[in-house]
């Protein structure tokens, strides 16, 4: 029976070429639209999916009316601060901010070493909100400190290879000289925060 049904969709198939073809690269098309919505929609559903607590984590943004409304992931200078004043349901809040193609020089083997790297300035409870595993860390220094910094373990390999790299330093933007006291593992792709250095917000306040 089910050859006979192959056969007659076969001869249908050969009467009718152009008729075929057409339905049949209609199907292919069909299929290949919705496996690549279903792989894009998929890709943006995963952001940020790995912190613990993901659904109870918030971003606040800034709301700009001009021709159309549009929405910044900023907010003002001392924002944070007034959100943990006024709203007692914040658990924790963290300023974060991150800028890109920041002079990192460092010194591997007696030879100094030059990278433009993005950097994300951050308040101590950052890492208590976000989940960026650590690796390993200096004593029980914290994020609090300042002139302190945690790196990715891809940029520790990179500027200092396979040496230790807690206790260690590099000069930041030729004038604060910043401590490694922690080593994070590689941060995945699918984040909406992209930097391999993470240092104390005071910081960015001196540069």
């Amino acid at each position: 029976m089910f050859k006979n049904h192959l056969k007659i969709a076969w001869r249908n198939l050969s009467k009718r070429k152009v008729f075929a073809c057409i339905n049949i690269l209609g199907l292919a098309l069909g299929f290949g639209c919705t496996v690549l919505i279903f792989l894009y929609v998929n890709h943006h559903l995963q952001f940020n999916t790995f912190h613990n607590n993901a659904d109870r984590i918030y971003r606040i943004v800034t709301e700009e009316h001009r021709d159309d409304i549009e929405y910044d992931a900023a907010v003002p200078p001392g924002f944070a601060k007034a959100f943990r004043t006024d709203y007692e349901y914040s658990e924790k809040v963290a300023s974060l901010y991150t800028r890109g193609n920041w002079q990192i020089n460092g010194t591997d083997d007696n030879a100094t070493k030059r990278f433009k790297e993005d950097i994300a300035f951050a308040e101590p409870d950052f890492f208590e909100i976000l989940n960026f595993p650590l690796l390993e860390k200096l004593g029980n220094q914290t994020l609090a400190e300042p002139n302190t910094a945690y790196i990715t373990e891809s940029f520790a390999k990179k500027m200092f290879g396979n040496q230790s790299v807690l206790g260690q330093t590099f000069i930041l933007d030729n004038r604060e000289t910043i401590s490694i006291i922690g080593v994070l593992e590689d941060i995945p792709e699918q984040t909406v925060i992209e930097a391999n250095i993470f240092s104390v917000i005071c910081n960015l306040k001196k540069l």
